[in-house]
């Protein structure tokens, strides 16, 4: 199919056909890096703008700076011309991110980054818009996505054309909630260049119709604008980012010595908390300790078997050398604050495991002279790589997982897939901490203190899993 002197790929025509389909009504855009899939949602954009005169759209990305520079800019210097629109037939107002057409449909940018005083994204509340596009949407949350989900299928679309609103987003691979809810299900029904399955029903007027989640994958040569060399300069990224970007491959960040495959960590995702023994506690804390600098202490919260909290201590990046209280006073408190609002007591703190090197020892001296007696967890890098290595296999059998809607889930996951490690007379010996640091560009905090989290539910529940205490384990 030719668009004004340039030829668009299949697939991008196949996508054009779907924005006028009734029935799919959420799609997200998935593949290799190029630009096909911005190009591709700036064409979408157009093709609604056209198709129904008065339309409002939201077109998102995490920052405002990046929408500017690469969705903006593709839109207005690349796509208008493809398609023939001229200047005098929109108007671009940067200060309020807008984009008016001739004909009245209207465009309105936005960023959909998580911001502290906005953790509900209340600043879209009002928007009453027909459809969405989110370029990269790897790079925001959950939330964010639903948040603006919530607010389509409001203009003329529906009420004059009969076409409910529609989600589309694009991303590169990614290990966030895009695998779970596009990906996933993709490669359940066969994989290949576009899979669709039914979510459920949405009425238009009082029309009923089936409502459709598809995956639509591309690559980098669905970009007529791409330019020659690009595909040589990915060529020579190192084999993650390779794979990731060149290839499309959602499974990029697995090796051969990977310890926690993406398999895995999907396996270990868990979309609800199960009720626990009434009779039982069923929780551990585990705190990874950090000095000052730019590691962060960590506290984890496993709830029958499943991670639902982990806090970056407020305490530890508050605190300087003049406080009247030593840290190790103060991070004590913030433990207790929060053991006792999730139902700990003096009687229970042997479920709370906390890393007893350097300030750690402080914490575990302040909270037993208030009569918390704590599990001690010594961090060396055997301890590491047995721990590392019994969380994989809880993980794997199905005692532990991680919650779907925990804060910082990607992060977490993103910190575990960097572990590597390797067999030495049938012990594990995962990859040293400073090494996992030069890749993450940070300190594992979160992993690490999931870790101990585990290491304290074993300690506790499962003493047979504990390394430490079972000289005759068989490692596998």
């Amino acid at each position: 199919m030719t668009v004004g002197k340039y030829t668009i790929s299949r697939k991008q025509e196949f996508f054009l056909g779907l924005l006028v389909d009734p029935t799919v009504n959420e799609l997200l855009i998935g593949g290799a890096a190029g630009g096909a899939k911005t190009v591709s949602m700036c064409l979408g954009i157009i093709t609604l703008v056209k198709e129904y005169p008065g339309v409002r759209l939201f077109v998102g990305r995490k920052t405002l700076k990046s929408l500017k520079q690469s969705t903006i800019n593709t839109l207005i210097n690349k796509v208008h011309p493809m398609v023939g629109i001229a200047p005098d037939k929109y108007a671009l107002h940067l200060q309020d991110m807008t984009l008016d057409y001739s004909n009245g449909s209207k465009i309105i940018f936005g960023e959909l980054g998580t911001i502290p005083s906005d953790e509900d994204f209340a600043r879209i509340g009002s928007l009453e818009i027909d459809a969405a596009f989110v370029d990269e949407a790897g790079e925001i949350t959950l939330k964010a996505k639903n948040a603006i989900k919530s607010r389509i299928g409001r203009g003329v679309m529906a009420e004059e054309y009969g076409m409910p609103g529609k989600l589309i987003l694009s991303c590169n691979p990614s290990l966030n909630f895009l695998r779970q809810e596009y990906y996933d299900p993709y490669i359940q029904l066969g994989g290949g260049d576009y899979r669709e399955w039914r979510i459920g029903d949405i009425e238009v007027g009082d029309r009923p119709l089936p409502n459709y989640r598809a995956f639509l994958k591309m690559d980098a040569y669905d970009n007529p604008f791409l330019p020659k060399t690009y595909i040589d300069n990915l060529k020579t990224l190192p084999d993650r980012e390779r794979k990731r970007l060149l290839e499309g491959n959602w499974d990029y960040a697995d090796e051969e010595s990977s310890l926690f495959k993406t398999s895995l960590l999907d396996k270990a995702t868990a979309f609800e908390i199960p009720k626990g023994e009434s009779d039982k506690f069923d929780k551990f804390i585990g705190v990874d300790v950090a000095d000052l600098g730019k590691d962060h202490t960590v506290f984890s919260l496993i709830e029958n078997g499943i991670l639902t909290t982990q806090k970056v201590s407020a305490v530890q990046m508050n605190w300087d050398k003049e406080s009247k209280l030593p840290m190790g006073r103060l991070l004590a408190d913030e433990l207790i604050e929060l053991a006792q609002r999730n139902g700990f007591t003096p009687l229970t703190a042997s479920h709370i495991a906390v890393e007893t090197n350097g300030v750690g020892a402080s914490i575990r001296d302040f909270l037993r002279d208030r009569g918390w007696q704590i599990t001690e967890y010594t961090a060396t890098h055997k301890s590491r790589s047995e721990n590392y290595y019994q969380l994989m296999l809880d993980m794997d059998s199905g005692s532990v997982k991680m919650l779907y809607e925990l804060n910082g889930l990607d992060a977490l996951k993103r910190q575990l897939t960097v572990h590597t490690y390797q067999m030495n007379n049938q012990v594990p010996d995962v990859l040293k901490k400073e090494k996992i640091k030069q890749v993450l560009g940070k300190s594992p905090d979160e992993a690490d203190s999931f870790c101990i989290a585990n290491f304290c539910r074993n300690w506790i529940t499962n003493p047979a899993n504990d390394p430490s205490r079972n000289a005759n384990r068989i490692l596998y």
